[in-house]
């Protein structure tokens, strides 16, 4: 994000009083096909933009606040598992499996 400054004065008995500011700044998401919506809000304090992601669509790992585009699907290696039910008190279950990108 970049930002800009300026602001505009008068003279008044030696000192200088601002009238208006402006503020300028660009949001870039580097990750093509990225969907993000932002509100901008002023800070009451300061005065300085608050961002806040408000939906969109990111690529995994995708950002908080957004839908992600896309998921892992977890495919077994051996035979045709389809479950694995674990009961109370057994050891964890162990399944070989290739994670796949869906999109």
């Amino acid at each position: 994000a970049t930002r800009r400054t300026s602001s505009s004065g008068a003279q008044h008995a030696g000192t200088e009083r601002a009238d208006a500011s402006t503020v300028a700044f660009t949001v870039h998401d580097s990750t093509p096909g990225d969907d993000v919506a932002v509100s901008v809000f002023a800070d009451p304090v300061y005065g300085t933009p608050v961002f806040v992601v408000t939906g969109g669509h990111t690529a995994c790992p995708h950002e908080r606040g957004t839908k992600a585009r896309q998921a892992i699907d977890m495919l077994p290696l051996a035979g045709d598992v389809r479950s694995v039910v674990v009961r109370g008190g057994a050891e964890p279950a162990e399944l070989d499996v290739r994670a796949k990108l869906r999109s």
